[in-house]
């Protein structure tokens, strides 16, 4: 058929239907461009029931002027779509519906039952078209049943209160988790899927279920035309027991693989947080010896700086003042009990007093060291950049007060001209 017989062909089927473009295009293209076939099949009823019904009620003759009518108004819609502006005048010969997306066509067939016959319905997929639905059911190794139905048909209405509306079937299918995705033939993608499962009566049921042995989605069992609940479900029935026990049987196999798996998963993700727990005690613990090792470096360090000053303070302690020169005469009380007596000069600070404690403790704690120090010949220095804190304090006894480094002599009436001096330890 030329290009132009065959847009004059759509615009016929969409005259009569009210279908998209592509829709009638495909419909038309399967029928060999017959404009009567097509309808015929979109409404659900074929030519040969039409004829027997024709002759068993002996109205061939009205048929044949039907026949003869229906050409002459199709050619006339033909003609009077070509006519130029017509169509702005008369928006029904103007451009069709647009095409709708596979979600898109079901939700609109969805939301047209609803409103028609309420919400409580067979629960629908309606996130794409029947082949997103057989691409879920085959990721699940699941059973869907697929509604090829037309809007156009006499027998919707019969067939959505009570199939589709049905408590019964709505629970059947609901038990056994069976996906349903519903289509109507008058969009496109529905028309191929109809066409795919050889639907060619209006309502038609196709159960789909996944086969272990082909890894495939096949197909169960198939009602064309019109049905009912109880049909419905007794050829849902018989399709399943033939067929849900193996892919039970499957579908436990890969339970327990997937159980399994997610054991393992369990135990390595529990050996990596023990892994990681092991390693960061490890770590933990050699941040402490690391620790613990400089603490003890840096303690080495200050104790050999500490030597350092104290046998530089030991050789550098000033001599015992003159006995006619004015002086300060203390009684030194070491921690150990011992006393020493000795004078410091007056205008002299506290901190000599404290420089020669130091002394007499450094050669009591460590004799050999102060030997060599006071022994050597060589000019020591002290340390630089350090700082010498004493590890004692100086008390007055009468009255008790500690005495300041930084204080002079002279100004303490407890030492000044004589006093006992107390050396207490530091913890």
């Amino acid at each position: 058929m030329s290009r132009s017989g065959e847009q004059e062909a759509i615009q016929a089927l969409q005259s009569s239907l009210d279908v998209p473009v592509d829709t009638a295009h495909s419909v038309l293209e399967s029928f060999n461009w017959n404009v009567e076939e097509a309808v015929e099949f979109l409404t659900g009823e074929s030519s040969q029931e039409s004829r027997k019904k024709e002759s068993a009620s002996g109205v061939g003759f009205f048929h044949s002027m039907f026949s003869v009518i229906f050409s002459g108004f199709c050619k006339f819609w033909i003609f009077l779509s070509r006519v130029p502006l017509l169509p702005t005048f008369l928006p029904i010969l103007g451009p069709r519906k647009r095409y709708l997306s596979p979600a898109d066509a079901a939700n609109k067939l969805l939301q047209n039952l609803e409103e028609q016959y309420g919400t409580d319905h067979v629960d629908f997929f309606t996130e794409g078209g029947y082949m997103e639905a057989l691409a879920r059911t085959k990721r699940s190794c699941g059973v869907a049943l697929l509604f090829f139905t037309s809007t156009k048909s006499d027998e919707m209405e019969d067939f959505s209160k009570k199939v589709l509306m049905d408590e019964e079937v709505k629970g059947f299918l609901s038990r056994r988790n069976i996906l349903c995705w519903i289509g109507d033939v008058c969009e496109d993608e529905a028309f191929q899927g109809s066409r795919k499962f050889n639907c060619t009566k209006f309502p038609s049921a196709v159960l789909v279920m996944y086969s272990p042995q082909l890894s495939e989605l096949v197909v169960a069992a198939h009602l064309h035309g019109p049905t009912d609940s109880t049909l419905l479900q007794s050829t849902l029935t018989n399709a399943l027991a033939r067929h849900l026990p193996s892919l039970e049987r499957f579908r436990t196999e890969i339970d327990e693989r997937e159980s399994a798996r997610e054991l393992r998963r369990q135990q390595d993700d529990a050996y990596q947080v023990s892994l990681a727990r092991d390693r960061q005690r490890q770590q933990q613990a050699k941040k402490e010896r690391e620790l613990k090792q400089k603490e003890q470096e840096e303690k080495e360090k200050l104790k050999e700086l500490s030597l350092q000053y104290r046998s530089w303070l030991a050789v550098n302690i000033p001599s015992e003042p003159q006995p006619n020169t004015k002086a300060a005469r203390l009684s030194i009380r070491l921690p150990d009990g011992s006393r020493v007596i000795r004078r410091f000069e007056n205008d002299s600070l506290v901190k000599s007093v404290y420089e020669f404690v130091d002394s007499l403790l450094f050669a009591k704690e460590n004799p050999e060291a102060y030997e060599e120090a006071m022994s050597s010949s060589a000019n020591l220095t002290p340390p630089e950049d350090y700082e010498y804190k004493f590890q004692f304090s100086l008390y007055s006894s009468l009255p008790r007060e500690i005495l300041v480094a930084d204080a002079t002599i002279s100004n303490l009436p407890s030492v000044f001209p004589s006093g006992t001096v107390v050396v207490e330890l530091e913890d």
